[in-house]
């Protein structure tokens, strides 16, 4: 960071991935907070519709469910479906993954119709 700068896209990276390690250590309770600064700092930086903030706010959403917040996680999961649908289309792999990301987290929550309509055709 000092080299770059707060600001840069590779301390941006360098800090997801460290929020990352936290979540993969089960270390939810300091992942979190990193993920959420992050994901506010990729919208700053780079703007609400690059592929690295939309990755920001589905770490974000997988470690509030990992969490237990799935009233948190399942709007990020929506709105990157939605982002990811706009950008890529229906088809696109990473748009079937934000899919059945977003379907796993309402089948978590019970939402089991709202579920299963996700996991029918894209």
């Amino acid at each position: 960071a000092r080299t770059l700068g707060l600001d840069h896209p590779d301390t941006l990276t360098a800090c997801h991935s460290l929020a990352g390690a936290y979540r993969d250590a089960g270390r939810l309770d300091e992942a979190i907070p990193l993920f959420e600064q992050n994901l506010t700092d990729f919208i700053r930086i780079l703007g609400p519709d690059r592929p690295d903030t939309f990755t920001s706010r589905s770490t974000l959403a997988s470690a509030y469910q990992a969490a237990g917040r799935l009233e948190e996680a399942i709007p990020l999961f929506e709105q990157n479906l939605e982002d990811r649908t706009r950008t890529l289309g229906p088809a696109h792999p990473v748009t079937l993954t934000s899919r059945g990301n977003l379907a796993d987290a309402y089948r978590a929550a019970g939402r089991f119709e709202d579920a299963e309509k996700l996991f029918g055709t894209p």
